[in-house]
């Protein structure tokens, strides 16, 4: 069975390119209204969760977190800013900051994660 990532941003044409690159190896459920996250965290049941940080991303990840049965998914931040950090998200161990534009970074930590 593959392992499942639910990648969440807002420009499609982003997450296509990472499914690009992945999709042999994973099962990618994409999502661009993080209204539905919980929702849809529920449904897919991911090992890996790929957010863009132009979401609200500290609030998704605490969201996630505070449910018990979703706090060991670990999650990847894409960010285009490489001095982002978040103060105040729960289990902080579980996420991991990389920039956006080093796909390859992007790729190697996946594999590293999902192994």
């Amino acid at each position: 069975m593959k392992n499942r990532i639910l990648i969440v941003v807002d420009d499609l044409s982003d997450a296509e390119m990472i499914s690009k690159l992945l999709k042999a190896k994973f099962e990618i459920s994409l999502l661009t209204n993080p209204s539905k996250f919980l929702n849809i965290v529920s449904q897919v049941k991911p090992n890996l969760i790929i957010l863009d940080s132009l979401f609200n991303s500290q609030d998704l990840c605490n969201m996630l977190f505070k449910e018990n049965t979703y706090s060991d998914i670990p999650v990847i931040i894409l960010s285009s800013l490489p001095a982002l950090s978040f103060d105040e998200i729960l289990y902080p161990d579980r996420v991991i900051i990389i920039d956006f534009f080093d796909i390859n970074l992007v790729r190697d930590k996946i594999l590293e994660i999902t192994n």
